[in-house]
Formats: C-alpha cells, sequence, structure tokens
C-alpha cells in the first residue's frame, strides 16, 4: 500500500515525532506517526534512519550492515555541484563511504538536524520503495549535507530483515540566494518568498503581490508579465529538464523607475517551481557578457553597461571606473553606435531582448 503526504511542514514544537525529525501533517494535527504507518512500513523506515544517523556519526560498521552487500547494490547521486556520480555494488559502495568518513569525519546527532517531508512507501512482498525530502533543518557550518535532498531508497528483505539495495539521491538547485527571490507553485501562486524579497519588495517599482499572485507593477506591462508566467506554467507540466530551455533565464523588462533606469526580473523553472527573481546581479553579468559578445564590445564599455543597467547614473559609473565623466560620456557614444541605439533605455532594451546562443 502506498503513503503519500504531500506539504508536510516542520513546525517547531510539533508532537509528531518521526524516526528523524519532526514533522507535521496539515490535516490531522493529532495523528501520531505510529498511527500513520503500518508496523512493516515503520521497520522500512527505521533501516532508512539508522543507515542514515550512522552516515553522520561515522560509524561505518552500522551503515554497512544497513545495505544488501552485492554486487546488484547500486548508488547514484545527481547535483548542480558534482553532476552525476554512480557507484556500482556494495564493494565500490563501502569503499566509496569509507574515504567519505575518512576524508571529513562527523559525529552528529542526524535527528537533530534533518527533517524528512512528503514521505512515500509502497511494499510488494519482499520489496519495499521509498521516497522523501530530507531537509535540512538546523545550521551548522561543519554539519555536511546539502539543505535539500529528493531520495529515493529501494530495500530488500533477507530472512525477514530490510537490507538497502539501491539509493537515488538528487540535490536541487540551491533554493535561496541573497538575491531577492519569489517562488510561485505550479498554478502560478505565489508559495514563498526569501527575507531579502520580503524586505525588497516593498520598495521595487517592478513588481507587487496581490492576493497569492505576482503581478508587474506597470499595468500596460502586466499581460505579457502574466504570459511569461503562463509560459513556466506549461512548461512545468512537459518532461523537460529545466535547463535544457534557455528562455527561463529570458530577462523580462518591467518598464522603469522615476529616474528611467530599466527594471527587470529574471523567470527560471527550478524543479518543481518557478523562481522569480530581481536585483540579480549575477544573472544580469551573465546576460550582458552574452550580449557584448555579440555587439563586440570592448571589456571597459562591458563593465560600462553592467553599471549602468545596475541603476549607477553617468557620473557614479565614472567614479566606480575611475575614470572622467567625458570618458564615460565618449564611451557611452560608441556602445549607442555598436548597438544602434541613441539612449540609455533604448540600449537597456537592446542588450535585454538578445537571446542567447540555441
Amino acid at each position: 500500500m502506498a503513503r503519500t503526504f504531500p506539504g508536510l511542514e516542520h513546525p517547531e514544537g510539533s508532537g509528531n515525532k518521526q524516526l528523524m525529525g519532526v514533522f507535521n501533517i496539515k490535516a490531522d494535527p493529532k495523528t501520531t506517526f505510529t498511527e500513520i504507518f503500518s508496523d512493516d512500513e515503520l521497520s522500512v523506515l527505521k533501516v532508512i534512519d539508522t543507515e542514515s544517523a550512522a552516515y553522520f556519526a561515522n560509524d561505518f560498521d552500522t551503515l554497512a550492515a544497513q545495505w544488501l552487500q552485492t554486487e546488484q547494490a547500486m548508488r547514484i547521486f545527481a547535483g548542480p555541484k558534482v553532476g552525476v556520480r554512480k557507484h556500482q555494488g556494495w564493494s565500490q559502495i563501502g569503499e566509496g563511504f569509507r574515504n567519505s568518513m575518512h576524508w571529513a569525519p562527523q559525529n552528529y546527532d542526524a535527528g537533530e538536524y534533518l527533517v524528512r517531508e512528503n514521505t512515500q512507501i509502497l511494499i510488494s512482498g519482499d520489496i519495499a520503495w521509498v521516497y522523501y525530502d530530507q531537509v535540512l533543518a538546523k545550521n551548522d557550518p561543519d554539519f555536511i549535507t546539502e539543505p535539500l535532498h529528493h531520495e529515493t531508497k529501494i530495500l530488500h528483505r533477507i530472512e525477514g530483515q530490510w537490507r538497502i539495495v539501491s539509493m537515488i539521491i538528487v540535490v536541487p538547485e540551491s533554493r535561496y540566494g541573497k538575491t531577492p527571490e519569489i517562488r510561485l507553485d505550479e498554478l502560478g501562486c505565489v508559495v514563498a518568498q526569501n527575507d531579502e524579497a520580503k524586505v525588497r519588495l516593498e520598495q521595487f517599482p517592478g513588481l507587487k503581490i496581490v492576493g497569492d499572485r505576482l503581478h508587474a507593477r506597470n499595468r500596460d506591462l502586466d499581460a505579457g508579465f502574466q504570459a511569461e508566467i503562463e509560459n513556466r506554467v506549461a512548461f512545468l507540466k512537459t518532461m523537460f529538464a529545466p535547463g535544457l530551455v534557455n528562455r527561463s533565464a529570458q530577462p523580462i523588462q518591467l518598464g522603469e523607475d522615476d529616474y528611467s533606469r530599466p527594471l527587470y526580473c529574471w523567470i527560471r523553472v527550478v524543479q518543481s517551481e518557478i523562481s522569480v527573481t530581481f536585483d540579480d546581479a549575477s544573472a544580469l553579468e551573465d546576460w550582458i557578457a552574452n550580449a557584448s559578445q555579440l555587439f563586440a564590445l570592448s571589456p571597459s564599455q562591458e563593465r560600462l553597461v553592467s553599471l549602468l543597467l545596475s541603476g549607477l547614473d553617468l557620473r557614479g559609473i565614472a567614479e566606480k571606473m575611475g575614470v572622467q565623466l567625458s570618458t564615460v560620456r565618449t564611451q557611452l557614444r560608441r556602445i549607442f553606435e555598436k548597438t544602434g541605439t541613441n539612449s540609455q533605455t533604448a540600449l537597456a532594451t537592446c542588450l535585454l531582448s538578445v537571446r542567447k546562443p540555441g
């Protein structure tokens, strides 16, 4: 029988304990963990918890005892930093675990740091399939793990004992950085925003949240903005990987501020959500580098454009670059000539309209 619990939360003080971490079921907060899962399912989860706890406690023997130590065992790890790594057979898997524990010895109680969400279990005969999201609930610079893992484990029951035979770990792109970011779900509704977005959005003249929807403040541009959101919503219904579609990182223009400086945001598909960022310096630099190559801008001209689109006026750009104001104006005229524009607004529109190759 399959058990699925979407939308799990882990509020502080919840009385519902998983074998690892804390969880809360919105529909019935009084439900206890043992009332949700059968004894068979609990025995499967205990193996998973024991293996995870042993890994973070540098207890190789206990970890190894949870695995089916045959050549059919498999461990696959995939993430943006390391690509895809596959270990086949217990000899290779065990060696990898030993090397990890030697390279970065840890001795932590995983129950204090990790929370399982969205747990799903399916048992058929002597085979068990388990999926869950593993979330880092407590920050510690010495505790080595990513803030979110999507984990799938397959277990085989041998002589009445469950053992892990396959482990697949997927680490998504980092959820939040210092750039203001707003997350939308597969329906286009706002579901989260980081602290930078909460503070900046009050003064940012390009975007606003009304109810559970994100809008462009400029009414004339909002229809186009909503169309971009709907485009990403449609994309989430496909089976394509987000990185395959370059337009998912296309800058979206939001008009100008009171000082005629261009406003824009970036809309990406990240895992199962839509990410909207603004004041995104790294994305802007990446886009300008692409446009600069297309228009054959020199390094100094590329930097001038970057500072201009980041919101500085010409005097501020001159101070930042350590040159005379007249030099900046001369460089800007040459940039106008190369791009076929005649104003800062037109230049911004031109550069942000460039599409990446492919």
